[in-house]
């Protein structure tokens, strides 16, 4: 076993079981300690080092001196690097998972075990501050996995937020991430090259939309919770809670009605007049249908040239 707290064990076949505690475990869960079982555990199994901080935050316990010593040690000589990325990879998602994973992630990151994973995990800024905008408004976490609602993912975008392109990259790699995980990263760090642009004074709300629309849910909320341009915060809150539910009126049956054919000609006016919507270029139907039959009259101009 890992530790001494789950070390113990009951024989069924005894009528009154008497719990069978070789290492002590009962005086360690009393006493709020995490306990290593013996001074190699941590080099026979490296992913323990996560299991000892994931637990140690849960609990809100303390790692005994010297199963802290042998950590520290154990992540001085590298000994997660014999470590495959899918079991790395396991391992966080289950710090993910827990009720408030910042706990952890933010202790692994201080005492270098992410680092230990991938030398750019160094940042704990962001999941703290990510953590701190997900809590519900009354202080109490809400039903699900994570507080305020937040998917596993979402925690993976603020953990990787600061990285450059090559870092990510590294990671995604290191972790060997199915394909869900790489594009959250990879869309994360593309989002924050773009937050320049995003804060123009200037921009419209179908730039806005162009802009984003293609990145992941996950990566769209963990950017607008850490960064820290107020412009950009707002605008991709904007975007997810309403812009990009907003669409023309007439759909493309309307369209067909108007004289517009099938094809090119119709996405190009549907994609014009969602535009004129988000700019409030438009209010309603018959705006809509002037705009689509200018729209389809400049067209067929065009044409005839």
């Amino acid at each position: 076993r890992d530790f001494t707290i789950n070390a113990m064990a009951l024989p069924l076949v005894q009528v009154r079981p008497q719990v069978l505690d070789p290492h002590a475990g009962i005086d360690d869960l009393q006493g709020g300690v995490i306990r290593i079982l013996h001074p190699g555990s941590f080099v026979d199994d490296p992913t323990r080092l996560l299991r000892a901080v994931r637990y140690d935050q849960r609990f809100g316990f303390r790692m005994e001196e010297d199963t802290l010593r042998e950590l520290q040690q154990a992540v001085a000589d590298n000994c997660l690097s014999t470590v495959s990325g899918d079991r790395l990879r396991h391992e966080l998602e289950r710090m993910f998972e827990e009720e408030r994973p910042e706990l952890a992630l933010g202790r692994s990151v201080r005492l270098g075990i992410l680092a230990g994973i991938h030398p750019s995990l160094t940042d704990a800024r962001t999941i703290e501050r990510f953590a701190a905008f997900t809590q519900v408004s009354n202080g109490e976490p809400s039903t699900g996995q994570n507080p305020g609602g937040a998917s596993l993912l979402s925690y993976l975008a603020a953990l990787t937020y600061t990285l450059t392109v090559g870092e990510a990259e590294g990671v995604i790699s290191r972790l060997n991430m199915p394909s869900d995980w790489a594009r959250t990263v990879r869309n994360t760090v593309e989002l924050r090259q773009l937050e320049p642009g995003l804060a123009n004074p200037s921009l419209l709300d179908s730039q806005l939309v162009e802009m984003v629309e293609a990145y992941a849910d996950d990566s769209l909320i963990a950017v607008a919770k850490v960064t820290e341009s107020s412009t950009v915060a707002a605008r991709l809150g904007r975007y997810l809670g309403e812009l990009r539910h907003l669409s023309p009126e007439l759909d493309g049956r309307d369209l067909m009605v108007l004289g517009v054919p099938e094809g090119p000609v119709m996405g190009k006016i549907l994609k014009e007049l969602r535009n004129a919507k988000l700019d409030g270029r438009v209010s309603d139907a018959d705006d809509e249908k002037r705009l689509a039959q200018e729209s389809l009259a400049q067209g067929e101009q065009i044409g005839n040239e």
